[in-house]
């Protein structure tokens, strides 16, 4: 009579099979979580013959809530022959095990199959926008995926002010809140919105637009308001908009003055910082109905270089903080503030491998910092900034396989998006923990793919 055992640490909203039982009899079971947390974590069991996709009629336990601390055990289960053992939690708290016996002994030494979530399968819909810039004009080329990055389909319904005449170098920005995202043509102002990634509904258009040195450089929302950001690298803005009835109208506000870029939101704050040496920062606590005036950059990215290249993420958790993100040699410097108002001193970390003056790409998800540079094999990862972990082969030494253009967290996975300008097509690479990762599909017909959002369902 075999002892079964299986025990994982779950990822927020995914399926995970902690056994398989692979005997002739049926096995009699116990869970127990553990949520090492301090926020409430709703967790779901099931036996299932799918490893990752129970049905309704499968679930023992739905929804069940587990306040911070809080241990859960659930015995008498019975998982036949075959059949799997599926768990999962709404964070990244959650710890599981799962211990039993069972009947029949079969020749096979493997009690246990402890399953790790697929990689390259995901809860909802995903969205990659790009333009295929090969010539003097371009047009909005915009892709879906649902559940698998393994296959990106055309959506061929944007508006038709996204289909025609943009400049090569249309500047598309997106977000998404929930079962809405928005995209934006940064310079013409254009404001689309989906429920599903195929049809795109045009909405009112932000003013000003068609400037030749400035556009809608970000849009962001917090879940009720969709707050959108004028500025750029070479003019100075004093513009911002916002709307609550997801682009349908935009009400405007004047800004203090600045090259406004990149805009991030989180802990109840929108923040931007301004695209010049050692530039400033301002920031709303009201979903964009008045800014503030925050801290210089100058005590926080060096001076002697351009924040444009910097990227802007919230990280939230025991982090709660704005932080900035640049390569250098061997290094990834961090700067990072809680409220806008200052800045911590420009700090760098080592982070072997990395060159300087290529650019990186950063997110934030699941409890972790993960970057990725174009042309590089590795990806990085920290959970504080500090440390550095150069995870070595993470990808393949395809060069035009890893000329990175964006990378974001969507759908509780980790998603970057590459291009190959000679074959005009922009790749997917998909990870569950920034470490393992799996090559997606292809959207062809793309010179330029680096804008990625998602829906929930």
């Amino acid at each position: 009579m075999p002892v079964i055992q299986g025990n994982t640490t779950l990822f927020a909203n995914v399926n995970q099979a902690v056994v398989k039982n692979i005997y002739d009899g049926g096995a009699v079971l116990t869970v127990s979580f553990c949520n090492t947390g301090t926020t409430i974590a709703y967790i779901n069991v099931a036996v299932s013959n799918s490893q990752n996709a129970p049905v309704a009629s499968q679930y023992l336990i739905y929804n069940l809530p587990l306040t911070g601390y809080q241990v859960f055990d659930r015995s008498s289960i019975i998982v036949g022959s075959g059949q799997y053992l599926v768990v999962s939690a709404s964070n990244n708290n959650v710890v599981c095990q799962a211990y039993g016996v069972t009947g029949d002994l079969v020749t096979s030494t493997n009690d246990i199959v402890v399953q790790t979530p697929s990689a390259n399968s995901f809860t909802g819909r995903m969205i990659s926008l790009g333009t295929n810039a090969n010539s003097s004009t371009a047009t909005l080329v915009p892709y879906y995926a649902v559940g698998s990055i393994t296959t990106f389909t055309n959506a061929s319904t944007v508006p038709s002010s996204f289909s025609t005449a943009l400049s090569w170098n249309s500047y598309t920005i997106s977000a998404t809140k929930g079962t809405i995202a928005m995209i934006i043509d940064g310079y013409a102002g254009n404001v689309a919105t989906t429920t599903d990634g195929i049809t795109y509904t045009a909405q009112a258009t932000l003013s000003p637009n068609a400037q030749p040195q400035n556009f809608w450089s970000g849009i962001q929302t917090d879940g009720t308001t969709w707050v959108a950001l004028f500025g750029g690298s070479s003019n100075a803005s004093t513009t911002a908009a916002y709307s609550t009835n997801n682009g349908s109208s935009w009400s405007y506000v004047t800004t203090p003055s600045g090259k406004w870029t990149s805009l991030a939101y989180g802990g109840g704050t929108f923040l931007t910082v301004s695209a010049i040496n050692g530039g400033g920062t301002m920031y709303s606590t009201n979903a964009g109905a008045s800014w503030t005036g925050g801290g210089n950059q100058t005590s926080g990215p060096s001076s002697a270089q351009n924040v444009w290249n910097y990227n802007l993420i919230y990280a939230g958790g025991s982090l709660a903080a704005f932080y900035m993100l640049r390569e250098g040699t061997n290094q990834i410097q961090v700067s990072y503030t809680s409220s806008g108002i200052s800045w911590s001193s420009n700090t760098y970390y080592t982070a072997t491998g990395l060159s300087g003056g290529t650019g990186i790409y950063a997110a934030w998800g699941n409890g972790k910092f993960v970057v990725v540079q174009p042309g590089n094999t590795a990806s990085y990862t920290s959970t504080d900034g500090v440390t550095w972990i150069q995870n070595i082969g993470a990808f393949s030494a395809n060069v035009n396989g890893i000329y990175f253009t964006s990378l974001a967290y969507l759908n509780s996975r980790y998603v970057a998006t590459t291009e190959n300008y000679s074959s005009y097509t922009a790749g997917t690479w998909i990870s569950y923990d920034g470490v393992n990762w799996v090559q997606g599909g292809s959207t062809t017909g793309i010179g330029y793919g680096g804008v990625l959002t998602s829906l929930s369902s």
